[in-house]
């Protein structure tokens, strides 16, 4: 990915900060995958949301009207996930008030991946909800200290859906994002598809890498304490 800052700022180059931290962060669950495949995803989740919160500040601010070629371009730029990335799909909604980012798995079964929430490090307890839709709520250690994080997934119309916040979504020790990364990665993506050609596309500049929520501000706080 090309180095992202603002005017006035040093570059910061996000390739070497995500090799490093990606690679701290690894656990026998995603081990099995080729790392240079791991950060092409990660790069790409990470673009994505990036935009994302550009486009959900702008839409709240402005409504439709002042957005309305930007989400256009969002929403292509997602289609073009959705092939590349098969097994994990993102969807753009808006109504009214506000632009929603929603992540689903292509799997139809809620039954279907307790068998990989159980391959995960850290898995305290899983806990089947008879709610209609069927939820799943699975428990995790942290990876720092005592608290426990949660991962919750829901059936939502032939798919599955992740409850996430976007804070957790972007760490890769958290289970949201391991589990994302364990989808996109389990049968293979397109790497024919290039998500990062959109980045200049939008009629706002991208912030720097160390601005907003995720693993960049995570590392270098942690970096620099």
């Amino acid at each position: 990915m090309s180095e992202i800052f603002d005017e006035g700022d040093e570059p910061i180059d996000e390739n070497e900060l995500l090799k490093d931290r990606m690679i701290l962060e690894l656990d026998g669950f995603l081990q099995n995958f080729n790392v240079k495949d791991m950060l092409t995803f990660a790069e790409d989740f990470y673009l994505v949301f990036k935009i994302y919160e550009e486009i959900e500040k702008n839409y709240g601010e402005m409504g439709t009207f002042g957005v309305q070629e930007d989400l256009g371009r969002f929403r292509k730029m997602i289609s073009e996930w959705n092939l590349k990335y098969r097994d994990i799909l993102l969807e753009v909604t808006t109504d009214s008030i506000e632009c929603n980012l929603w992540v689903y798995l292509r799997e139809k079964n809620i039954n279907e991946i307790i068998p990989v929430l159980r391959k995960m490090k850290r898995l305290h307890s899983i806990k089947k909800l008879k709610t209609s839709p069927l939820k799943i709520e699975a428990m995790f250690g942290s990876v720092e200290n005592e608290n426990e994080n949660s991962l919750i997934l829901l059936e939502d119309g032939g798919r599955i859906k992740i409850i996430y916040l976007r804070e957790d979504m972007l760490l890769p020790h958290s289970p949201e994002f391991r589990f994302a990364a364990y989808y996109a990665m389990k049968d293979g993506f397109d790497r024919r598809i290039n998500i990062r050609k959109y980045s200049s596309e939008f009629s706002f500049h991208l912030p720097k890498a160390t601005s907003g929520c995720g693993w960049l501000s995570y590392y270098n706080s942690r970096k620099n304490s």
